[in-house]
């Protein structure tokens, strides 16, 4: 199928499921009875029109080339996208996928990353890896809107041995999580934002391992952005994702505080999508899902919103951001500017006396504090996973 091709049926099924979102009708995944309200995964950006994202493939321009084990048996780690709904290198949650790809590929572990319709054959891999002797490592992501059939994918493969992680993805879903990683009994829950670590009970955390492994710096997603662009408008501003999901009031705010100055687009499916995209708004907006303002809530669920970071800091954006709580706060100092969202044009103003600065500043740090390596170590989980190679 040509990548054009592609691309349209892409956009017309997220199409679909965006009006069923809009009008209450996109339920996440019934499981067991487990779950049934409304829901909307994170906005993001998947690439995947151009390129198999340099798995197995030429160094383009300095990027890791990530190379995954060609049998089963010796994989040691498996990433794996359970969304029903959604391709493997079009899925919101890539750039978790391919952050830890690079990580454990820096350390020496052979891993490979896949969507649900090669779990059968991640149940053969581990099947056999344990009869070698291993223990391997699955994490799965994207769990609530799994089939029955990749839950059963999973269970099999913690009945033969894995090391099972369940990857959280949405902010306060403490409660859900819990009675997921109960009823499958996974040996740890994976968190991308601290304050969602808050949110879990002592004792289960006791059980449990909660670990703070939020996707990170990935060179798979750098895309070659231009920092001096003849397309450059540093007087405006971008938001990759959906004003449109936010309240009401906020959606009001943003429009009569901005005006025409901000663009936002939710259809960034290609390289080359995001590179033009960031070339021309190199000021980049986030804001939260739960969005509340004047006076701030406090009780809003709020969580950095680490899976678009990867998408907009491993491409030297300069962020602004509504805040997080101080657990959160602390580890995107100095890379995330924060304001609240009826301060944000004063925000915007300051910065635009050195956008380039502000990049540069940003991605230097970003590559440090959230290399992917650095995250994985920091964790402790190498040490309770203990492979049985290679030495780490």
């Amino acid at each position: 199928m040509s990548s054009l091709l592609h691309l349209a049926l892409l956009w017309a099924v997220c199409h679909h499921v965006a009006d069923a979102l809009r009008h209450g009708q996109g339920k996440a995944h019934s499981w067991q009875g487990l779950l049934g309200r409304a829901v909307e995964p994170e906005e993001a950006v998947a690439l995947g029109d151009d390129a198999d994202l340099g798995v197995g493939g030429e160094d383009r321009g300095g990027a890791v080339v990530l190379r995954e084990p060609g049998a089963v048996e010796d994989v040691e780690a498996w990433l794996h996208m359970s969304h029903a709904r959604q391709h493997f290198n079009f899925s919101l949650f890539l750039p978790l996928l391919r952050s830890l790809q690079e990580g454990l590929q820096k350390i020496g572990i052979a891993s490979r990353a896949i969507d649900q319709n090669s779990s059968d054959e991640m149940v053969e891999g581990v099947r056999k890896a344990v009869a070698r002797g291993m223990r391997p490592l699955v994490v799965t992501v994207g769990i609530f809107w799994a089939s029955e059939a990749t839950i059963r994918a999973l269970r099999d493969c913690k009945d033969a041995g894995a090391y099972l992680v369940l990857y959280s993805t949405e902010p306060a879903w403490a409660d859900e999580v819990y009675k997921m990683a109960t009823d499958l009994g996974v040996q740890e829950v994976w968190e991308y934002a601290m304050s969602n670590i808050d949110r879990y009970s002592s004792e289960f955390k006791s059980r449990v391992p909660v670990r703070y492994l939020p996707p990170g710096y990935a060179r798979q997603f750098e895309v070659g952005v231009d920092l001096r662009s003849p397309e450059r408008q540093e007087g405006k501003v971008g938001f990759l994702g959906r004003l449109g999901f936010r309240p009401k009031g906020i959606q009001e705010m943003y429009e009569a505080m901005l005006g025409d100055l901000l663009n936002e687009t939710y259809r960034v499916w290609s390289r080359r999508g995001l590179q033009s995209f960031l070339d021309t708004f190199p000021l980049q907006l986030n804001l939260h899902k739960g969005q509340t303002c004047c006076p701030h809530d406090e009780s809003e669920p709020v969580a950095m919103e680490a899976f678009r970071m990867t998408s907009l800091l491993s491409n030297k954006a300069c962020v602004v951001s509504t805040p997080v709580p101080e657990s959160d706060r602390r580890r995107w100092e100095g890379i995330v500017h924060f304001a609240e969202a009826n301060e944000t044009l004063l925000a915007l103003q300051e910065l635009r006396k050195d956008v380039r600065g502000c990049q540069e500043r940003a991605a230097a740090l970003y590559k440090e504090r959230f290399d992917p390596e650095r995250l994985l170590r920091a964790s402790g989980f190498l040490d309770a996973w203990q492979p049985s190679s290679p030495e780490i």
